[in-house]
């Protein structure tokens, strides 16, 4: 993997660890993803699963995938240009009580750590329904001062929802897609698009017992 989208992985990483603060776990859950055998590409996790678009391919990071979390690439001919999907199942000890709490936890978990690297932009939280239910929309902008993989800056720009599952209030899931490039290449109508119909292929899928 480039230093680009480790990079990038990195962020994510540590976005989804900040909102899972409360973790304790999943139990019975030890299986890789599998394919349901579907003509759509209907890939099945624990609690949720993913319908790939047909529109582009994208490719399973296979370092980051379990039972619980899919991550995905989409390939691009540039450098600096790239967008990612993450998808992810947390389970807290407390579900939010209310969607005012649910907002409140996610702009707790978007924390600018390395501001020497790092600058916020823009971020921004609103009240949405999201596979039917309600939950927190967010789009976060980020100006990469240094990149790893070479001069910069650069800009990254995260965008998703978090929803408790219909089974059980304290699993929260989270699906985002990540564009990152130059600021001339980010806002792309075709990244924003594609991002957009990788999150609408994902759904519930009943939680085990």
């Amino acid at each position: 993997m480039s230093a680009k989208r480790r990079g990038v992985r990195k962020r994510m990483n540590r976005i989804h660890v900040l909102l899972c603060l409360l973790i304790v776990g999943l139990s019975g859950c030890v299986t890789k993803p599998e394919s349901s055998g579907r003509p759509a590409q209907k890939l099945v996790y624990t609690g949720f699963s993913i319908e790939q678009p047909e529109s582009r391919p994208w490719s399973q990071n296979a370092d980051r995938q379990s039972n619980y979390r899919a991550a995905f690439e989409l390939e691009s001919p540039s450098s600096t240009h790239s967008l990612a999907a993450d998808v992810a199942l947390s389970v807290m000890t407390q579900a939010p009580k209310t969607p005012e709490d649910l907002e409140s936890l996610v702009r707790k978990s978007f924390q600018v750590d390395d501001t020497n690297r790092f600058a916020r932009l823009s971020f921004a939280v609103s009240i949405t329904t999201n596979l039917g239910l309600v939950g927190a929309t967010y789009t976060e902008r980020l100006l990469d001062r240094r990149p790893a993989e070479g001069p910069g800056p650069l800009i990254l720009v995260h965008h998703g929802y978090v929803t408790p599952h219909p089974d059980n209030p304290n699993v929260i899931l989270q699906a985002m897609y990540t564009e990152r490039g130059r600021k001339e290449e980010i806002g792309h109508a075709e990244y924003a698009s594609l991002g957009k119909e990788f999150l609408r292929g994902v759904r519930f899928e009943r939680l085990p017992r």
